[in-house]
C-alpha cells in the first residue's frame, strides 16, 4: 500500500520448500500433500511435520476450504507480472457442494430444537467461508490491474442422493458424480470457460509460433 499499515498480524502460512529444505521438501509427492491436506480428526491419522516445535497438520477446510486465501495471496504477490504478461486470470472451482443451498424449515420437536444449534454451526460452516471468499474476490478484483473471473462447477444433488465423504465411492455414487457434469448449470459453466479463452488470448496463443512482420516470433502472453 502507498500508506504504511500498522498491524501486528500473524503469519498464517509458510513456504514449505524453504521451511523443510533440509528434510527433502522438494521430493514431496503430490499424493502425500493431498493426504496431509485431508487430515480429518478421528478419521485419518494426524500428520506431524519435522519442525521445532513440531507442527501438526489439520484438514485445510478448517481454515480455507476452497483455497481462496492462498490463491488470492499468490495473485497479489505476482499481480504486476500477471497484468503485464497475461490477459487475466480464470479461477475454475470444482465444488463438492452447491453454493446456493435450499432452505429447510426448522424442526418443531423438542429434540430438533436441542440439536438445531449444533447442526446450524456445521451446516453454515462452508456458507460463512463462501461469503468471506466472495468479499475477498470483490475487494481483490477492484485493485489488481487485470481481469479476474471465477467459474464454479458444482456437484449438485438432492437430499435423497447423498454422496458419501469417503476415500471410496460406490458405482452408484460415481454415476451421480458423472451425471452432474452434464447438468445445464455445469454446461453453462463450461460455456463461460470456453468464452473466457476466446478473443485476444486465444489469438495470441495460436499465433505464438508464427513469425511476425519482421520475422520474429510473437511473444506468448
Amino acid at each position: 500500500p502507498e500508506a504504511p499499515v500498522f498491524n501486528n498480524g500473524e503469519a498464517e502460512a509458510i513456504e514449505f520448500q524453504r521451511m523443510f529444505a533440509e528434510q527433502g521438501a522438494d521430493r514431496l509427492k503430490l499424493t502425500s500433500a493431498l493426504r496431509m491436506n485431508a487430515t480429518f480428526p478421528y478419521i485419518t491419522p494426524i500428520v506431524t511435520l519435522p519442525s521445532r516445535p513440531a507442527m501438526r497438520v489439520m484438514d485445510a477446510g478448517v481454515r480455507d476450504n476452497y483455497g481462496y486465501r492462498v490463491t488470492l495471496a499468490y495473485l497479489h504477490t505476482f499481480r504486476e507480472w500477471i497484468a503485464a504478461h497475461t490477459e487475466g486470470v480464470v479461477i475454475l472451482q470444482f465444488r463438492d457442494t452447491q453454493k446456493d443451498l435450499d432452505v429447510h424449515p426448522s424442526s418443531s420437536s423438542l429434540i430438533g430444537r436441542m440439536v438445531d444449534p449444533i447442526g446450524s454451526v456445521y451446516d453454515n460452516f462452508v456458507r460463512v467461508q463462501d461469503q468471506d471468499y466472495d468479499l475477498m474476490v470483490q475487494q481483490f478484483s477492484g485493485d489488481n490491474g487485470f481481469p479476474l473471473r471465477v467459474i464454479d462447477v458444482q456437484l449438485r444433488h438432492s437430499d435423497e442422493e447423498q454422496i458419501s465423504l469417503s476415500w471410496h465411492l460406490t458405482a452408484l455414487e460415481r454415476k451421480r458424480v458423472l451425471r452432474t457434469i452434464g447438468s445445464p448449470e455445469n454446461q453453462r459453466a463450461f460455456g463461460r470457460l470456453r468464452e473466457a479463452f476466446k478473443g485476444p488470448l486465444v489469438n495470441l496463443l495460436v499465433g505464438a509460433g508464427e513469425p511476425g512482420p519482421a520475422g520474429d516470433h510473437a511473444p506468448p502472453r
